[in-house]
């Protein structure tokens, strides 16, 4: 700023500006967030897992479009998403983010097990969005933990039944999905009945987009051939 007021008092050439950083994905391995999307990796109240990256999911393998384990939302849906863990950061609990922004290709996916496993059901009954808003950058799902230990939600994450539902719970899981709801609600979330985890913050005039978070995953994607077919595997996620 200095050099800048000297320049201008001496009518002398401005300093050349220095240098922008360039700007770098928040997983090693992984593509920069869109243009007004935000990575949640790092923001305080957070701990994101990305299980569909991991085989620690309904599906039993990383799903396309989760090379890396990052998680993406919205702008204005990112912040929404801090300000329900800074309230409940100040009870000692952190926001666990199972999944944000979910690639299409990865929700064609889910689709294309259910199929092959014969649980088209799950489609039918609600459990698996065959168009989801995950796809847009405005939904999460989140559970909570509090000095490194997971709380008890009466259900796994991703858990496809009765015992899933928000209401159904008793004793302190019932208590810490209600705690969850209420901090979520509070900041501009809205809960899935069906799914204690599952929360959407409303927007308008949002797109479903297909960017895959791994940075050597390929842009466009191609249906595997037979993936909805009983007995189909692949060493890899589909897509790679």
């Amino acid at each position: 700023m200095l050099l800048i007021a000297l320049a201008l008092a001496q009518d002398l050439p401005l300093p050349p500006a220095p240098e922008a950083e360039p700007v770098r994905p928040q997983v090693e391995g992984g593509r920069v967030a869109p243009e007004g999307w935000t990575s949640l990796v790092g923001l305080p109240g957070l701990e994101v897992r990305a299980d569909y990256s991991t085989a620690d999911n309904f599906t039993g393998a990383p799903l396309p479009g989760y090379a890396v384990g990052d998680a993406w939302l919205r702008d204005e849906a990112a912040l929404a998403l801090v300000a329900a863990a800074e309230s409940l950061g100040e009870w000692g609990y952190v926001v666990v983010v199972h999944d944000a922004y979910r690639p299409v290709r990865a929700t064609l996916a889910m689709c294309a097990w259910a199929a092959r496993t014969d649980q088209i059901w799950l489609l039918d009954q609600g459990y698996i969005a065959r168009k989801s808003g995950h796809n847009h950058g405005h939904t999460v799902d989140v559970s909570l933990s509090k000095d490194a230990q997971d709380l008890d939600f009466g259900s796994p994450f991703d858990h496809f039944g009765n015992e899933s539902h928000t209401s159904t719970a008793s004793g302190s899981a019932q208590v810490n999905r209600t705690m969850l709801k209420k901090a979520m609600e509070e900041a501009g979330w809205r809960n899935y009945p069906k799914e204690w985890w599952h929360y959407s913050f409303k927007m308008t005039g949002t797109s479903p987009i297909d960017v895959p978070y791994g940075a050597g995953e390929p842009e466009a994607f191609i249906e595997p051939t037979g993936w909805e077919q009983p007995g189909w595997t692949t060493s890899e996620p589909a897509g790679h």
